[in-house]
């Protein structure tokens, strides 16, 4: 418009507002939740917007500035699968779809060609293709653009309820994460009421196996310490 203001369909509140709905469908008093990347910005939400109806919160490889890359990403086989993925359509094969996406998830997940866990990543990729789960908008979707920049309007009054949060909160960040860099995850711990933060070695995911079994670990007793809480 004119002065500058948009609609968005939707916002991360809605979604927090979604998440309170399926707890009540389900009878579910208190729940704890994680949330990854852009998930991990959902999850902050919901956790000071529901903070009576959960036990925990867990925040994985998520960020605190509305900007949050603070340097380009500096793993070319980031970049360069992001770029290819953006040149899918609706009307990619399948085949088409695991070639250009693959590498991105495997560069994302730290998956080496020998790694077992290649196998799961390509099976989910055709699964989505094949039950129709595939982004009619191709490479990004403006209602997601939207969604976030409906919510970036309200960041300050978000750190204000992040720093009053009272939330059991863990905070899981890679120092070598190449979408969001590590010194978000401080930044965020540092602004967020009763929170604790589980550093890592590794990128944007849990790394590479072993890794992953021992933070999957990590988050798994943390959530089940605050239960009774």
């Amino acid at each position: 418009s004119a002065d500058g203001d948009f609609y968005a369909p939707y916002n991360w509140y809605d979604m927090a507002d979604d998440v309170a709905a399926i707890l009540d469908a389900q009878n579910v008093k208190k729940a704890s939740i994680i949330g990854f990347s852009t998930g991990g910005a959902i999850a902050q939400v919901v956790m000071c917007r529901l903070k009576d109806r959960l036990h925990s919160a867990v925040l994985c490889s998520t960020s605190f500035d509305l900007m949050p890359s603070e340097k380009p990403f500096e793993n070319k086989i980031v970049q360069d699968g992001m770029a290819a993925a953006a040149t899918l359509t609706p009307a990619s094969t399948k085949e088409e779809r695991v070639q250009k996406l693959l590498p991105l998830q495997k560069a994302m997940f730290e998956v080496s060609d020998d790694d077992p866990r290649e196998a799961v990543l390509r099976r989910a990729i055709e699964d989505d293709c094949d039950r129709g789960w595939v982004d009619t908008f191709g490479g990004m979707n403006p209602f997601s653009v939207l969604a976030w920049a409906s919510w970036a309007k309200t960041h300050e009054e978000h750190v204000k309820r992040l720093r009053e949060n009272q939330v059991p909160c863990l905070i899981v960040a890679g120092r070598s994460d190449p979408v969001i860099a590590f010194s978000q995850a401080e930044k965020l711990a540092a602004n967020t009421g009763s929170s604790t933060l589980e550093a890592h070695e590794h990128g944007h995911i849990l790394g590479p196996a072993a890794s992953n079994a021992v933070l999957l670990t990590t988050i798994a007793e943390f959530i089940r310490s605050r239960w009774a809480d």
